[in-house]
């Protein structure tokens, strides 16, 4: 039954920047920088990430592997039932066997 529960995946990332100057543009031409050197915005950023694994086919697989455990196990109960009925019955069959035996030996003497 364990195995239909889904698998759960946690992740944290955590990522840092410096706010050095990160790119610059130059012109082609003059060979001059043409425009100021972009800086980074944001220091540090941190993500969180929370994942369900969900397999339908596990899951119709463990289902079913639990179902048929189920039956097997009322099979066999079923089965131990009915021994003991066959036995008692065979006990029973028995006992007349005798007893009408002795009834012909006692009427035939």
């Amino acid at each position: 039954m364990l195995g239909m529960l889904p698998d759960l995946v946690a992740t944290n990332e955590i990522t840092a920047r410096n706010n050095q100057p990160g790119a610059s543009s130059q012109n082609l031409a003059t060979g001059a920088q043409s425009l100021a050197p972009s800086r980074s915005t944001e220091k540090w950023e941190n993500r969180v990430r929370f994942e369900m694994l969900f397999s339908i086919i596990d899951f119709g697989l463990s289902y079913l592997k639990s179902v048929q455990q189920e039956d097997r196990a009322i099979i066999t109960g079923e089965q131990k039932r009915r021994a003991a009925q066959n036995l008692i019955l065979d006990v029973i069959r028995a006992y007349f066997r005798v007893a009408s035996a002795q009834y012909a030996m006692e009427q035939t003497e």
